[in-house]
């Protein structure tokens, strides 16, 4: 079992995401692309939410929600000890860790479109902390020319920001503009550029989005949102009434939408 170095730890605490490189097998990166690209194609039955979005001047994001649920393989993927393992140690040693919900974000080639700048956490305003995280799963080459995700190193430090998207046009100045003001003079955005089977975990308060495809390759990436044995859920901020999950206020979230993909105990 991979464990992650100190200094990575350390790297994801002060900046609020991490690139592990070659994490996941060639021949896992080749079945999941297998099994997406279907789902993709519209061969699979059971998604919960399918959506191209983004639409701007012929651009277009396809974004599909709960893959595990339509796809035997990917319902084994969702479980891959590595990943959750290391969205233990980054959620502060959770004993548990579970799936909030499972996506996949595909860009054509030369028409995929932009992912506006954004918090996760403000979508999960109804959970009681922002303790989770995402592993970014690259199943394709991500670079900067087919719409790679940049982020802003440190900017979960800052925590939750007011505006939904914080740059809809993407503009840097835009963006920065948001921040406090002791963050905006040192604040900088990278590109993550990915290999097929590297993958990328980040903090929810973490600021990031996306450009077009411009390239003549596809964009393919595999994301899994986690979190942790305490997550509570408060009804007060679910202005939306998501109907996915089934407890009392200030219950620990549980349920057959949020399976256990990694236990402490299992690993003894």
């Amino acid at each position: 079992m991979r464990e992650l170095l100190p200094e990575q730890i350390v790297f994801f605490r002060e900046n609020g995401f991490l690139i592990l490189r070659g994490l996941l097998e060639p021949e896992d990166v080749n079945n999941m692309k297998e099994a997406v690209l279907r789902i993709i194609d519209g061969f699979d039955d059971g998604i919960r939410s399918r959506s191209n979005v983004q639409r701007l001047k012929n651009r277009v994001t396809v974004q599909i929600q709960q893959l595990y649920q339509a796809n035997p393989l990917i319902a084994e993927f969702i479980k891959h000890p590595k990943l959750g393992e290391i969205a233990s140690v980054l959620m502060n040693d959770t004993p548990e860790v579970r799936l909030w919900h499972d996506q996949v974000i595909y860009k054509p080639a030369k028409t995929g479109g932009p992912v506006a700048w954004h918090q996760d956490y403000f979508y999960w305003q109804h959970t009681d902390a922002p303790d989770m995280v995402t592993a970014w799963c690259a199943l394709s080459e991500v670079t900067e020319e087919n719409g790679c995700m940049y982020v802003v190193p440190g900017s979960h430090r800052f925590g939750m920001l007011e505006n939904r998207y914080l740059a809809d046009d993407h503009e840097l100045e835009y963006i920065f503009a948001c921040l406090p003001e002791e963050a905006k003079n040192r604040s900088v955005k990278i590109p993550l550029i990915l290999e097929p089977g590297d993958v990328t975990f980040h903090h929810p308060l973490l600021i990031h989005g996306s450009y077009n495809n411009d390239s003549d390759k596809d964009r393919l990436g595999y994301i899994m949102h986690f979190f942790p044995k305490h997550l509570r859920y408060l009804e007060k901020f679910d202005t939306l009434k998501q109907d996915n999950i089934k407890v009392p206020d200030g219950s620990l979230i549980r349920g057959e939408n949020f399976p256990l993909v990694w236990s402490a105990h299992q690993t003894n």
